[in-house]
């Protein structure tokens, strides 16, 4: 779990392989349910160049529902912002 914002949705960050769980994520990305349970987004997560996978603290959510995320690529540190509409 990520976090909550304050009209209390919930977020999670869900990570998927292809194979075992040493092996390279194939996609990662940040679900956001109601708190009613009821599943509103999915967001993909760009995923770490160097090691295929992305962790909580590269991904910090802030009260408002807003999603920041550092990764790492060959061309150097990235930040993403996703804006809860």
């Amino acid at each position: 779990m990520i976090g909550v914002d304050d009209g209390g949705n919930s977020y999670f960050l869900c990570g998927y392989l292809a194979g075992k769980l040493y092996e390279p994520w194939t996609e990662a990305d940040v679900m956001v349910y109601s708190p009613t349970g009821q599943k509103i987004s999915e967001i993909p997560v760009n995923l770490d160049s160097f090691n295929k996978k992305t962790s909580f603290e590269q991904i910090k959510l802030d009260i408002h529902g807003n999603i920041f995320q550092l990764w790492s690529s060959e061309d150097g540190i990235h930040i993403t912002k996703w804006s809860k509409n």
